[in-house]
């Protein structure tokens, strides 16, 4: 782990996968099908992934209800940086969690909730793309098809089991690693049953996920669109939740490279034009950086974190 999160060896797999995309694609023709979008419909779709962090932070505060949606919002652009630079995902929740933190005897909550959030972010994600297997399996490859199904329903099982396991089999669970790391996901995992012990709450998070998923999903199916990809809305989510779940691998710099050779795979299967794709890959990284801009410009700002916020 220690080696993947190394960031020469992040900076290696970013090259190595970018080169053997440039392999296979023509990135001169993939960077001018990008120019030809117009910038009032850039603008539109940048805006609409900001509109998406919007969705997540009134997701959040469902768990977190003394924090304001601005201050969670606020957290959830900057953490687009530390998404880039550091372990991926895991990274943004982890400088999520580190700024919403406001006393050491809240970390565990904070970090519960983070974690929490995740996962039924992840099983919004993941019912959203089963649904476009569902109701589209004819694009897909008949041997692919059932195999994303089958890893699908098992990743979606595995989340939801999370929230019932008792104290006995999380701490079997996590029993193999060493002790410190142990006691720590021990402790994490049994405070997000405070969450998932409310009916209400856990169908309350899940069904935002969903809807964050979804804003998500026809964000980049009308970019796509615009990049003159034709794909069903059923497609497309099954096309972002598989390129999610890959971008979960800490192993590339703002998945650089990992969600190239995915969308280009995956699309390629459906007969888009690899440019096309690549294109697309292009410009979700465009949506990624805009994003961590204006995390930067955020951190320069003064802030102070208030005592309490309803």
């Amino acid at each position: 782990m220690r080696l993947i999160g190394h960031p020469l060896f992040k900076l290696l797999t970013t090259i190595l996968l970018f080169v053997l995309i440039s392999l296979k694609v023509d990135v001169a023709e993939a960077g001018k099908r990008l120019l030809t979008l117009p910038p009032l419909f850039a603008a539109a779709v940048t805006a609409t992934a900001f509109f998406a962090l919007l969705v997540q932070a009134y997701k959040t505060k469902i768990l977190l209800p003394e924090r304001s949606v601005g201050a969670i919002l606020r957290v959830s652009i900057v953490s687009q940086i530390y998404s880039i630079v550091f372990l991926g995902q895991v990274g943004g929740d982890i400088a999520k969690a580190g700024y919403l933190v406001r006393t050491p005897a809240e970390l565990h909550r904070i970090v519960a909730a983070v974690v929490f959030d995740r996962i039924t972010g992840l099983i919004g994600l993941l019912v959203l793309g089963l649904a476009g297997l569902l109701f589209n399996t004819q694009h897909f490859d008949p041997v692919i098809a059932p195999t994303l199904a089958f890893t699908m329903v098992l990743l979606l099982t595995a989340m939801l089991a999370m929230f019932f396991l008792n104290d006995a089999s999380v701490a079997k669970l996590f029993g193999w690693l060493p002790d410190l790391i142990s006691r720590q996901l021990r402790d994490t995992v049994v405070a997000t049953h405070v969450f998932s012990s409310s009916v209400r709450t856990l169908v309350a998070s899940i069904a935002m996920g969903i809807a964050f998923q979804a804003v998500v999903v026809a964000n980049c199916a009308w970019l796509g669109a615009g990049l003159g990809i034709d794909l069903s809305l059923a497609s497309w989510a099954v096309v972002i939740c598989v390129m999610s779940l890959v971008l979960l691998l800490p192993i590339s710099f703002g998945g650089i490279g990992l969600r190239d050779v995915t969308l280009v795979g995956l699309l390629g299967g459906s007969g888009v034009a690899t440019e096309r794709a690549l294109a697309l890959s292009l410009a979700l990284l465009g949506l990624q950086l805009a994003m961590a801009a204006v995390g930067g410009i955020l951190t320069l700002l003064p802030y102070d974190k208030p005592a309490a916020e309803d």
